[in-house]
């Protein structure tokens, strides 16, 4: 399966550039995020491979949804740190990270911008008269 995004795609969005390991990283990565993705849509009853070839837009928001989704893990620092504290003198730092385990994972809101999970209408007719 092709990547919807690419490294260049993926470097586009980011203010540094990316050493060539973190492109490597960043690479393997967006075939992750696309297969998630994909599933996710599939799932979801929608046919993602009809709307990337006719709907231009969609196919420019299943981009920018799948370098978040690897930002997300790239920005996520040092893996499986939950927490980190520094302190020097009477001074001390703490923080914690977003995405410590550097999971890929869709918000709510890239859900709704690629269609998931929006209500359906549907109509159910009974028969009547069935079995008389």
């Amino acid at each position: 399966m092709e990547p919807f995004a690419t490294v260049e795609d993926y470097q586009a969005r980011q203010a540094r550039a990316l050493s060539e390991q973190e492109g490597a990283l960043v690479a393997i990565r967006l075939v992750d995020a696309t297969a998630k993705v994909a599933s996710e849509l599939e799932l979801a009853g929608i046919d993602w491979e009809r709307r990337m070839a006719t709907n231009e837009v969609f196919r420019a928001i299943i981009t920018q949804v799948t370098c978040a989704m690897v930002e997300r893990t790239v920005a996520s620092g040092l893996p499986g740190v939950k927490s980190r504290q520094q302190s020097a003198g009477p001074y001390s730092f703490t923080d914690t990270m977003a995405n410590p385990t550097g999971d890929l994972y869709l918000l709510a809101s890239e859900r709704r911008d690629l269609g998931i999970g929006r209500s359906r209408l549907g109509m159910f007719h009974p028969h009547i008269g069935y079995g008389s």
